[in-house]
């Protein structure tokens, strides 16, 4: 059997087909393929194999004035089908607005560690295309990704030799959590319970499971089984940036696909309480007609997600809050989570983290409450008893 990315497959005239890559588009940087062909797959497997090495060589007699500019964009061309859309998108948008800008009439050959790390230093400092200051941290940390990358997969092709040296990876920021204080929440929750529609039951539930901004906009009626008092998130809504556009020639479309990762697909339990509110809903009352609805429109088109996030600050407004991402719901159901008592396995699970030291990185050290909370645990009683009788000697 042929193994995946081998690009070996059999005819229908029963004979192996191998095809290689044998130049690119200076254009477009998309790759021409030729092929070679065998009664057998092993026989086409090492036709290829030879095919390959041949061209390897070529490149390496003719490397001369290779740009680095090529060399990210073939990578990514090859990494379109292994990605998603906004993953793919952001790729590009880095590659074409802060490497290629920087780096890309550099000859590969010249492309050192110490190049890449000053290039690193000039975005850390003056890297934001509008002028305000370096990008994130987490930019960066993706910027080294798509360079290793690129060089990895020059280095296969016959490019350019391995890079010397290691590529030194920008340390990790903790973004600081903000929830809000239970004060906040307590006016936020009256105003929203006051007249409770659809569209703020969908920021209840967010604020009592834990729900992303795209999996509360993904969520139909189909997901919500209010006899077993459960959640299931299957699909999450994202306005996804298409570089080249998209099959229908847009530049940016709303994408319904999976969630964030494997882990996000999870099933959450309805409070007892929410699950009453979601039975008054009219939509309840015809499940099975409604089941490919979504919850927040009562159709079958999805909420476009900043739509909701700017209805979202409209609450915040109103109830005299101040403006916050939505995002904050979900640290705030975290945190009173974690300040209640609740487990961390639990609570990674409900909330769609891969396992439980992201939560435990994120949450537990977040707030002066949940600090304080551990310490009144740890203390042993008997301190009370003595401190008690300290107050009374003095």
């Amino acid at each position: 059997m042929p193994r995946r990315g081998e690009n070996i497959r059999k005819r229908q005239d029963k004979r192996w087909e191998g095809r290689y890559i044998v130049s690119y588009d200076e254009v477009t940087g998309k790759a021409r393929y030729r092929s070679v062909y065998a009664d057998a797959y092993g026989e086409v497997k090492r036709k290829l194999a030879e095919e390959k090495e041949k061209g390897r060589e070529i490149r390496r007699r003719e490397g001369d004035g290779i740009l680095f500019q090529t060399i990210p964009r073939r990578w990514l061309d090859g990494m379109k089908l292994r990605i998603r859309p906004q993953t793919h998108g952001k790729y590009h948008d880095l590659i074409e607005k802060h490497l290629i800008p920087r780096l890309g009439e550099m000859d590969i050959r010249d492309l050192t560690t110490s190049a890449v790390h000053q290039f690193l230093d000039q975005q850390s400092q003056s890297g934001r295309l509008n002028g305000t200051g370096g990008v994130a941290a987490g930019t960066l940390r993706t910027m080294v990704y798509i360079i290793r990358s690129a060089l990895d997969f020059a280095a296969d092709e016959g490019l350019c030799a391995p890079m010397r040296g290691k590529i030194i990876q920008p340390p990790a920021e903790t973004a600081e959590v903000v929830a809000l204080t239970l004060e906040e929440q307590r006016q936020l929750e009256e105003y929203l319970w006051d007249d409770p529609d659809r569209s703020r039951q969908g920021i209840l539930l967010c604020l009592y499971t834990g729900l992303r901004l795209g999996e509360i906009c993904g969520l139909t009626w189909g997901d919500i089984d209010l006899d077993e008092r459960v959640i299931r998130v299957r699909r999450a809504v994202q306005r996804v940036h298409y570089p080249e556009g998209s099959h229908t020639g847009k530049r940016t479309e709303l994408n319904v696909g999976k969630p964030k990762s494997a882990s996000s697909v999870r099933e959450i339990p309805l409070p007892s309480f929410m699950a009453s509110l979601l039975n008054l809903t009219s939509e309840a009352k015809d499940r099975e007609t409604m089941k490919n609805c979504y919850f927040l429109t009562g159709n079958e088109k999805a909420m476009e997600p900043r739509t909701y996030q700017y209805r979202f600050k409209t609450y915040l407004k109103a109830a005299g809050l101040p403006s916050v991402k939505f995002h904050v719901l979900r640290h705030t159901f975290a945190t009173r989570c974690l300040t209640s008592g609740a487990d961390v396995k639990s609570l990674s699970e409900i909330l769609g983290h891969s396992n439980a030291n992201i939560t435990l990185d994120r949450y537990v050290h977040s707030s002066l409450q949940i600090k304080r909370l551990q310490i009144e645990r740890a203390v042993p009683a008997f301190w009370g008893q003595k401190s008690g009788q300290l107050a009374e000697n003095l």
